[in-house]
């Protein structure tokens, strides 16, 4: 797909059917589309606003996506059907950004505005209800992150986490790439 504006991929639907990525618009800003892989692959408005829009991630059965926006004042989190119907259910209620499903689709994660990682229980089926936002740790602040990013990663069971920490400034940062790792001696082979 090419583009004159900038394009950031985010999330797959759990088919592999549709693509979601935010787009950016002179005159809307950041807005959330969606490129089918099949058929004639012509992408389509998810959601514009004249508001930015963020990091929208599908739910693991495709039904729902969960996204960042501004639209009233500071980045809230929302959750919307898809394809998109209109009805949409606020998550975070104090600010928050990078959603983040669990992979069985019961609990949505995020990154408060205070940097803390919270889980909210959702309950899908005959609609969409959201519980009551639980802080189950704090996170280091990223320097220059912007709201759209996400630094955490839930393991499928959202027991444990896998979190970006930055030590150094980054400047200074160095990374080291190993090849041929396997046939390192400490490496048991398989």
């Amino acid at each position: 797909m090419k583009s004159d504006v900038s394009i950031s991929p985010s999330s797959w639907s759990p088919d592999g059917r549709f693509l979601l990525y935010t787009r950016t618009d002179p005159k809307t800003g950041n807005d959330i589309w969606v490129l089918p892989t099949e058929g004639d692959r012509k992408p389509f408005v998810f959601l514009q606003t004249p508001f930015n829009e963020a990091a929208p991630r599908f739910s693991p059965d495709g039904k729902f996506v969960a996204y960042s926006t501004q639209d009233q004042g500071r980045a809230e989190l929302f959750v919307q059907t898809f394809p998109a119907s209109g009805n949409r259910w606020q998550i975070s209620n104090n600010g928050g950004r990078a959603p983040t499903w669990r992979a069985d689709g019961k609990e949505l994660f995020f990154v408060s505005v205070d940097n803390k990682l919270v889980s909210v229980d959702v309950t899908t089926g005959n609609g969409f209800e959201v519980g009551i936002p639980k802080p189950l740790f704090d996170l280091i602040p990223l320097g220059g992150v912007s709201f759209g990013f996400v630094n955490f990663a839930p393991s499928l069971d959202g027991q444990r986490f896998l979190v970006t920490h930055q030590r150094e400034s980054i400047a200074s940062l160095q990374y080291v790439v190993i090849q041929n790792w396997a046939s390192e001696k400490n490496h048991p082979k398989s």
